[in-house]
């Protein structure tokens, strides 16, 4: 039989052991390696951040709002008698300016002084019969004095005869006639009587027609009167609806006419700057009324800015507008003919780049898109932080004991990167220190290291004010500026 090769008899048996051995050691200096020293936690240090302080507001506070000049009052004026147009003023055309009492229309009165030419005549046939009735009943009334002088003779004559039957001097018949006699009197005297009351009664008659022939009479001086058609109040033609010798008919409008002596402005107010307003007037009893805070009212034109001054005058209606959610007002301007600078170019004013007579004179008008400015005056506590310390979730970060406490503020607004904050039951008070730095994984209970308290302003401001110590401090070459720069920009990535 023949043998198998040694190389086959190598690679068949001794292959597999080699793997074996291998893989035997491999395992055995892995498993005695040393175990790595386990490395004990850190103790984490206090974080270093910058802070600052909110400061109370005092004076005004500004509540803006975008609004549109309307009228503040327009008429249309008709017609209140008929007939044909006989004049029509040259201004009774739209865009033209009349003043108060101008005659602007003239109705033919032809008809209508006719009329009061008819009543007047029948007021003084009245008249003439009042006085002739007076005369009539001041001649009844001598002749009732007679008749009853008479009627006391005929008495006295029957008291004669009475006695003389008495003594059988004298008949019977003649007493009778004497009697008759009296009676005869005191009939004549009980006629003219009753014709004095029936006088009294045509006198009663007479003074009501001559009353209603007056009124009449007053009725067509007053028709005769609206012939003519005056401006009511100086003002400007918006509308012109009638021509000359057009016909008129009572009721129909001929112009319409805005006043310009003053106008108002219509805006909306969001629901929280009302606090502001309401609390301005302590003392004002209906909750329905706003009180009379002043307002500025600003427009821009061309590059230059234009004001006004206003008045809050009510309420456009009641409550909220339910699209904007918001509260319509109206803002009063007594002059709109008077403009003057706005206080946003005070400072130029003072520089001498303006002066007083550097405004161009601008009337307020209709359906112009302005600015107003209502100057409050709250009656609580208002405190004002920067913007930038405004966390996520209207929360700010204090440093209470040197450990982070974050806190949820009620804002009353933001505005020109001020926040302004209610401090009736707020969290928040003026001493505290306000985190304004980044802190990386921020919780309660961080201990914190203050670096520097900074009064509240404008970080950029705060940076353009310390930027030439830091030039001089760093000659050679402007890392700490570097530096600062590189610290702004991690805080604006932070807060974004």
């Amino acid at each position: 039989m023949k043998r198998p090769p040694t190389k086959s008899i190598l690679f068949h048996w001794f292959a597999p052991i080699a793997v074996l051995l291998f893989g035997g050691w491999f395992v055995y200096a892995m498993g005695s390696r040393d175990k790595p020293d386990r490395k004990k936690p850190l103790i984490r240090k206090s974080v270093q951040v910058e802070v600052v302080s909110a400061r109370l507001h005092t004076g005004t506070l500004d509540v803006i709002a975008s609004g549109v000049v309307i009228p503040h009052r327009e008429v249309e004026l008709s017609a209140r008698v008929g007939g044909e147009v006989v004049f029509k003023s040259d201004s009774l055309s739209p865009g033209r300016f009349v003043t108060k009492g101008e005659t602007l229309l003239r109705i033919d009165n032809s008809y209508y002084q006719l009329d009061v030419a008819r009543l007047e005549q029948e007021v003084a046939q009245a008249d003439v019969e009042l006085e002739r009735l007076t005369i009539d009943i001041e001649n009844a009334q001598r002749l009732v004095q007679i008749s009853r002088d008479v009627v006391a003779i005929k008495r006295r004559e029957v008291d004669r005869m009475e006695q003389l039957r008495r003594s059988n001097a004298t008949s019977l018949a003649e007493r009778d006639a004497v009697e008759l006699a009296l009676l005869t009197a005191m009939q004549q005297t009980t006629i003219q009587e009753n014709q004095i009351r029936g006088f009294d009664t045509q006198t009663k008659t007479l003074k009501m027609s001559r009353q209603l022939a007056s009124l009449h009479l007053q009725r067509a001086k007053l028709d005769l009167a609206r012939t003519e058609i005056v401006a009511p109040f100086s003002g400007v033609v918006i509308a012109n609806r009638i021509e000359q010798n057009a016909n008129l008919v009572p009721g129909r409008v001929v112009a319409i006419i805005e006043d310009t002596s003053s106008v108002e402005v219509r805006c909306s107010l969001r629901s929280e700057d009302m606090p502001f307003l309401q609390a301005s007037d302590s003392a004002r009893v209906n909750a329905y009324e706003l009180p009379p805070v002043p307002v500025t009212i600003e427009y821009q034109r061309s590059g230059y800015s234009y004001a006004w001054d206003g008045v809050l005058s009510r309420q456009d209606g009641l409550g909220l507008d339910q699209s904007t959610r918001t509260v319509p007002v109206r803002i009063h301007v007594s002059n709109p003919t008077t403009n003057r600078i706005p206080d946003s170019m005070a400072d130029q004013l003072a520089a001498g780049y303006l002066n007083g007579g550097d405004v161009e004179p601008l009337a307020l008008v209709r359906g112009m898109f302005v600015k107003a400015k209502l100057h409050c005056h709250p009656s609580h506590s208002i405190a004002v932080i920067p913007e930038s310390v405004l966390r996520p979730g209207k929360q700010v970060w204090l440093v209470r004991n040197q450990k982070l406490k974050m806190e949820t503020l009620r804002i009353a607004r933001i505005e020109d990167s001020q926040v302004y904050i209610d401090m009736t039951h707020s969290p928040l008070q003026i001493d505290d220190q306000i985190v304004s730095s980044p802190v990386p994984n921020a919780k309660n209970g961080l201990a914190l290291t203050v670096l520097g308290a900074r009064p509240e302003k404008n970080r950029l401001e705060m940076r353009a004010a310390v930027a030439p110590v830091e030039r001089q401090s760093s000659e050679p070459g402007r890392e700490p500026a570097l530096q600062g720069q590189h610290r702004d920009g991690q805080r604006r990535a932070a807060l974004q």
